[in-house]
């Protein structure tokens, strides 16, 4: 009974305690996904969004889950992706994004991590290699992969074609570029006109007519910048980019000769006044486009081409836009190199020349070194056109450098990839193969086990049957003892009532039949002998009735076999013993095995008593409680220290013992002061 109810109380404790847990992990969840969800929303400003995202990727480590961290630290990386001044931060915890995405076989993970890794390359390092590796690389992951659906999987892709067509434009490779750029067009076209995918489209197409356009092919590239204007006036709020192709689209005409339709599309975008207020360098782009067209155009207006150039140097100047200075300087310095004023021009060209140098356009450097080597007389001016055909040559090489290095870089990305899923592909096979050989292993343990406790429990059988056996046969020793001890008894009885009694009886009537002579005195004594001789007589009749009558059946139970042995053992180690028992402690009810066991602890401690202890008292104590039988085993010898002392052979046979019964065992003992063995075995 009382188990039972401590095994209830368990149960409802470790169900409290498990609901406890998962209660706890739900509330600290819901923490993280609140945090999450504060640290994406852009209403906020950038370091306020930035601790929420820190709060839940802290909270996510405590948990422990590293799925739950892997999501935590992308969002993370995510908002410092998007800021220049995070950026390092940025590519640190993407490396260790992807380090925990490859442990988990997380694979639309790894494919992130290494888009964005690709944009830290490109946006905040201008290192292309990198970038493109890791585009590539993202790229064949999001394309295999079956987690993502095929709408989300299509818009990143897309996004991914764009920034390696960017890459390889910016690397001369305009052919390659055009190649990535129609890729990502094909696939936003399968799927619905959604606000994101029509960005990306505008994206795409600008890309498309920008590279046409280095390539000469000005028809083509500007029917793609109207495409890209289309897909931007589609979507609201979009007043910059709008601005951009308008600007792109009149340089294209520009280029094409068609300075009318270019001037014609300045002046509109020159009547919109929020052009100044919006972006005010693209004001000066417009004006100084303006002035370069009206030059080109053949205009005579001088004065306001010279004012409008000036203007919009000054904007760039004091904007710090060296692009915007670089080539609007070279712009400045054909103009007045044309209209004569070489002095002019050389301070513009050389200072583009510088400033180009620097910011590493390699076109504008060329712009400025042609220009100076047409204002420089002499030896200088050669050498100005001399560089100018080195650069030349140079971009040339660079050019086609570039196509091979980005064919060799995809080739290389997809070979790692390949020989990535080959490793993955090996990794499974292992672990199927280890798979089944524990499996196998686990069935032989389980069948080797399943025997050795079959033959454990054809052991205890055996075992438990030699006991019954061995308690039978010490009862049918015990009741032959006592068969005997009946026999002779009765012998004795009718030995005395026929034998001894009666020859007692013939020699007193004898005795009565005598005429004896004598005195008084002597008579009176006669007398006294002949009645002695009569109670002699009765008193062998009453103890030879006594013996018959006390032949009862013989009682052989428990109790006496221990005492029988104790007496035996007690007159061998001179030592007197005494058993008491309760009335509520029926040991005649354990079963035959327990008894064996009980009697087997008795020996154990007797010889133990008689070997070391040289006690002069041994009492053996039975009393019963909750199903538990104990058994109190003292003496009053030599005693020992149990911690010092080490179990002997005996001790540790009753011990072994006692378990096999689940059962317990106490040894108390102090030198000088005896020793108590205290055993306790279940009844039932």
């Amino acid at each position: 009974m009382c188990k039972n109810i401590a095994l209830l109380i368990f149960s409802f404790f470790s169900l409290y305690n498990l609901n406890t847990q998962s209660t706890s992990f739900k509330q600290q969840l819901d923490s993280i996904q609140e945090l999450r969800h504060l640290s994406r929303n852009e209403n906020l400003n950038l370091e306020t969004r930035i601790m929420h995202a820190k709060e839940a990727s802290e909270l996510s480590h405590k948990m422990g889950v590293d799925s739950i961290i892997l999501n935590s630290d992308m969002k993370l990386a995510y908002i410092f992706s998007n800021h220049k001044k995070y950026g390092k931060d940025s590519k640190k915890l993407y490396y260790k994004n992807l380090k925990l995405a490859l442990k988990l076989k997380d694979t639309v993970s790894e494919a992130y991590a290494n888009f964005h890794l690709g944009y830290y390359y490109q946006v905040h390092r201008n290192i292309n290699d990198s970038a493109y590796y890791h585009y590539n690389v993202s790229l064949k992951l999001f394309k295999n992969s079956n987690s993502i659906k095929d709408d989300e999987k299509i818009r990143i892709i897309s996004i991914i074609y764009l920034n390696v067509g960017n890459l390889q434009k910016n690397g001369n490779d305009y052919i390659g570029s055009q190649a990535s750029v129609i890729k990502g067009i094909d696939l936003l076209k399968s799927v619905p006109d959604r606000m994101d995918n029509i960005d990306t489209l505008g994206a795409l197409y600008e890309l498309l007519g920008v590279s046409l356009k280095q390539l000469k092919l000005y028809d083509e590239a500007l029917i793609y910048h109207q495409k890209s204007l289309e897909f931007k006036n589609k979507l609201p709020d979009n007043y910059i980019d709008k601005l951009y192709s308008k600007i792109n689209i009149a340089e294209l005409y520009k280029e094409k000769g068609d300075y009318n339709k270019a001037l014609s599309i300045y002046n509109t975008l020159l009547k919109d006044s929020l052009l100044f207020e919006k972006d005010l360098l693209s004001y000066a782009d417009v004006i100084n486009n303006m002035a370069y067209g009206m030059y080109l155009s053949g205009d005579k207006n001088y004065d306001k081409i010279d004012a409008l150039f000036t203007e919009a140097y000054k904007i760039g100047d004091s904007l710090d836009a060296p692009y915007e200075i670089a080539a609007g300087g070279n712009d400045m310095a054909t103009f007045y190199h044309a209209t004569g004023e070489n002095e002019k021009a050389r301070y513009y060209a050389d200072r583009s020349y510088k400033i180009a140098k620097r910011i590493k356009n390699n076109f504008e450097v060329q712009r400025s070194l042609l220009l100076l080597s047409k204002l420089t007389p002499g030896d200088s001016g050669k050498a100005y056109l001399y560089e100018h055909i080195r650069l030349n040559d140079s971009l040339i090489h660079a050019e086609r450098s570039n196509r091979n290095k980005f064919a060799r870089l995809q080739f290389e990305t997809d070979e790692y990839i390949e020989k990535s899923e080959r490793l993955n592909a090996q990794n499974i096979l292992i672990s199927v193969i280890a798979g089944i050989l524990i499996l196998v292993m686990g069935l032989l343990y389980i069948i080797k086990s399943q025997r050795a406790k079959n033959k454990s429990l054809i052991y205890e059988q055996a075992q438990q049957e030699s006991n019954q056996e061995i308690y039978n046969l010490m009862l049918g020793q015990q009741e032959k003892l006592e068969e005997g001890r009946l026999r002779e008894r009765q012998r004795i009885s009718e030995e005395l009532h026929d034998g001894i009694m009666s020859q007692l009886f013939g020699v007193r009537m004898g005795m009565g039949f005598l005429e004896l002579e004598g005195d008084t005195n002597t008579m009176d004594q006669y007398k006294q002998l002949t009645r002695e001789l009569q109670a002699l007589e009765e008193g062998i009749r009453n103890i030879s009735h006594e013996l018959k009558d006390s032949l009862l059946p013989p009682r052989i139970d428990f109790l006496s076999l221990l005492e029988s042995y104790l007496k035996k053992q007690g007159e061998v180690g001179r030592f007197n013993y005494e058993i008491n028992d309760t009335e509520d402690c029926s040991l005649d009810s354990l079963d035959n095995n327990k008894k064996v066991t009980v009697y087997r602890i008795v020996q154990e401690a007797v010889q133990n008593v008689i070997k070391h202890a040289k006690a002069k008292t041994v009492t053996i104590a039975f009393t019963e409680h909750e199903d538990i039988l104990q058994i109190t085993i003292t003496d009053d010898g030599t005693g020992f220290n149990p911690k010092t002392k080490p179990k002997g052979i005996g001790l540790r046979n009753i011990e072994s013992r006692v378990l096999k019964h689940q059962g317990g065992f106490e040894i108390i003992s102090k030198p000088g002061q005896g020793t108590t063995l205290i055993i306790s075995i279940p009844v039932t």
